[in-house]
């Protein structure tokens, strides 16, 4: 720790040597100016000589002019260093934090790493400049003073003596005290920033969802927190000004009368006024520097674990390292994985494994059936995607031929503009020009209407062709070689693409679909649970008309309505469910037993976003605790999060408080539709605890986790530019 601290000195050494030797000809200045005073009373006052008055007074201003060059000096000096010292120690913290791979940023907070930079860096700068002055000028006053005082008389120095050591103990148990207050409040302060910096940079986020009263009750407690304990270890530090003044009054008054008693008693011959004077100046002297020594050891106590907290950062070494032959600049955007591995720790598993990847700059994408709904927020999400562009458009024979906007413009269904650049994209037949498609793109989402079967041949015609399809259809979710994906709970299925692959005789084609979007709003909640031993689970979804590819519009009959059925979905929400939970086995998935799931589905009143309410069953004693069930929701991950997949959210699963929510029009947008809202999780008198959970069907369950779902594919290696 010391040698990493020191080296962060460098160029500012030569200065951080001149404080302390300028605080030492301060003090010496100071402590040759009671001497020469005792001079002038006695020598020169009380003996009537004008002319040593006037000589010594000339040497005191002598001395006092270089007592304050060396202060200023010092000063100075000691500025110049510290401040230094910190621009240092700051610059090589952020320095090294820009190497840290994921498994060394895991190790710290954002707060944490904000306060070492600032709170803590600060306590060391004060710390180095009260070392450089006041650490050397206390202890050399002290001890010069002393010594001086012994050399008048020994008998009164004998006072300070004994005072010293007295006032001494009391300032190590007060410093002490103080310390330990001032150690536990700077973990505190990371609590306090991460409040501070997670509400100010969401803090559109916090005004949308009305979380402001919840914000400034996490910010007061954390601020309540360090008030709290700086307020006791200040209350420690009170005691030190009046058992100092104590101290000080004592020792002058025994002083005062034990030197005015020998003065008196000896005549002026064994002991003088001026000596007395300077007994009391020395008095002043040493108990001062005795107090300025203490606040510097608090202060050194206080940055001692600011010190420690800033040395981890500077000697964390990041877990990362380049090869024999880095490639430092990529010219033209393109990406390769070459049998890659990855893994967040050294000592953990790794989380992709002999991955090969050849990205060009630009992935190009189509949409199949890109004139509905679902195609309509395919078009919506490629704008601006930072690793797909938008190619091609392919729909029904109808709208073949015409623009894009020409085909959609009377029935656009969304709430946000079409983009310009998908406007005068040429429709294309999905039929009669699958192999033009094809040959334009590197792979094709698809979402149409059509009959199953239809369906089924559609996407195999594409797949043969060497043309990857990204599916939002059913029609392929129970072929057996089909990989059925939510990217958070089951990439491993993606291995039964080479198996699909040897049944299509293809060498890039193939066929990944996504689930049916009901199950978004509870499959994920009960995911992480599944560790608990969940024997069955009970669900109620309802549907927003969005599913139905419908609005208010075209749909008015849904008015103020609630219809208690939707074709086939009560079967994809209870059997869906066992496929994403099943395993890959001799080239196909085979589904999962359990848990067992019943459902009813119902069509309700709302734009956009499913609700589900969700009852849940463990095997007997080993269902969690509340906290538990909760705490495992905020800590769930998936591959997803740790790849950063560009639509992936950061916070997969947010639980809310608050009885009333989750709330469709609130919260279905959460990190812009992706992530999942859960609440009102609690004891049920049949099953062991019923929670409610919300998703965006259009985006988390239909486009959007097709793109989820298509930047996985990429970034695993089964979708590479043609």
């Amino acid at each position: 720790m010391f040698k990493s601290l020191y080296k962060e000195t460098e160029g500012f050494r030569l200065v951080s040597i001149l404080t302390p030797l300028c605080m030492i000809g301060e003090v010496v200045m100071e402590m040759i100016i009671p001497k020469l005073m005792s001079s002038i009373i006695d020598d020169g006052v009380t003996a009537g000589n004008l002319s040593h008055i006037y000589r010594i007074g000339g040497w005191m201003i002598v001395a006092a002019a270089f007592g304050l060059l060396f202060g200023v000096l010092g000063g100075v000096f000691g500025a110049r260093a510290s401040t230094g010292y910190a621009r240092n120690l700051r610059r090589s913290m952020y320095r090294n934090i820009q190497t840290f791979s994921f498994a060394n940023i895991d190790k710290y907070s954002t707060a944490g790493l904000v306060t070492r930079m600032t709170t803590d860096v600060t306590n060391i700068q004060n710390a180095y400049q009260m070392i450089l002055r006041m650490a050397i000028r206390a202890p050399s006053s002290m001890v010069i003073a002393m010594i001086m005082a012994f050399t008048i008389n020994a008998k009164l120095a004998s006072i300070y003596l004994v005072a010293v050591i007295i006032l001494g103990g009391c300032l190590v148990l007060i410093m002490s005290r103080a310390s330990n207050y001032f150690s536990a409040a700077f973990k505190k302060y990371d609590d306090l920033n991460e409040s501070v910096q997670e509400n100010v940079s969401a803090i559109r986020v916090v005004k949308a969802y009305v979380r402001e009263d919840y914000e400034s009750e996490k910010f007061k407690k954390a601020s309540g927190n360090v008030q709290d304990l700086l307020l006791r270890a200040e209350k420690v530090l009170s005691f030190n000004s009046p058992l100092m003044m104590a101290t000080v009054y004592t020792c002058i008054l025994l002083i005062s009368w034990l030197g005015a008693r020998m003065i008196v008693l000896s005549g002026a011959t064994s002991f003088t006024t001026g000596e007395l004077m300077s007994m009391l100046t020395y008095c002043t002297n040493i108990l001062t520097s005795l107090m300025m020594l203490s606040m510097v050891f608090i202060m050194i106590s206080m940055s001692a674990a600011s010190a420690k907290r800033v040395a981890e950062v500077l000697e964390e070494e990041s877990t990362l390292s380049n090869g024999e032959k880095p490639v430092m600049e990529v010219k033209n955007g393109a990406v390769r994985f070459d049998h890659v591995c990855f893994r967040y720790k050294a000592d953990g598993r790794d989380v992709l494994s002999d991955i090969n990847l050849n990205i060009r700059s630009g992935e190009t994408i189509g949409i199949i059936g890109g004139t509905g709904m679902v195609g309509q927020r395919f078009v919506t999400l490629m704008e601006d995607h930072p690793w797909f562009q938008l190619t091609a458009i392919a729909a029904s024979a109808r709208s073949a031929g015409k623009s894009y906007w020409e085909a959609v413009c009377d029935r656009w269904a969304l709430d946000i503009p079409c983009p310009e650049a998908a406007k005068p994209l040429t429709v294309l037949d999905a039929e009669a020009d699958a192999e033009k498609l094809a040959g334009m793109v590197d792979f094709c989402f698809c979402a149409v209407d059509m009959p199953k079967e239809a369906i089924r041949v559609l996407e195999e015609t594409y797949a043969k062709l060497e043309c990857p399809i990204v599916s939002n259809n059913s029609a392929h979710r129970w072929t057996e070689d089909v990989p059925m994906v939510v990217p958070e709970i089951n990439a491993e299925h993606l291995a039964v693409i080479e198996a699909q692959r040897k049944r299509l005789g293809t060498k890039r084609g193939f066929i990944a679909v996504k689930s049916n979007c009901s199950l978004q709003s509870y499959v994920p909640a009960l995911h992480p649970l599944m560790k608990y031993g969940l024997e069955r689970a009970l669900v109620c979804t309802y549907q927003a008309i969005s599913g139905a590819g419908k609005t208010f519009q075209r749909w008015p009959e849904m008015v103020d309505n609630c219809i208690p059925y939707i074709g086939g979905e009560e079967e994809k929400s209870e059997q869906e469910p066992l496929k994403l939970w099943g395993r890959v086995e001799n080239g196909r998935i085979v589904k999962a037993e359990g848990p067992a799931i019943t459902a009813q589905c119902f069509r309700v009143a709302c734009q956009d976003g499913h609700m589900a309410a969700v009852f849940m069953k463990f095997a007997d004693g080993k269902a969690p605790s509340m906290e538990q069930i909760k705490t495992d929701w905020a800590a769930f991950r998936g591959p997803a999060q740790e790849l950063q997949l560009p639509s992936a959210p950061k916070q997969f699963l947010h639980y809310f408080e608050e009885p009333d929510r989750p709330q469709t029009r609130l919260d279905r947008m959460l990190e812009q539709g992706m992530a999942i809202s859960l609440g009102r999780l609690r004891e049920d008198t049949r099953y062991d605890y019923k929670f409610v959970g919300l998703s965006h069907n259009t985006l988390r369950g239909a486009a959007g986790g097709a793109v989820l779902l298509a930047e996985l594919l990429c970034a695993s290696g089964y979708i590479q530019q043609v």
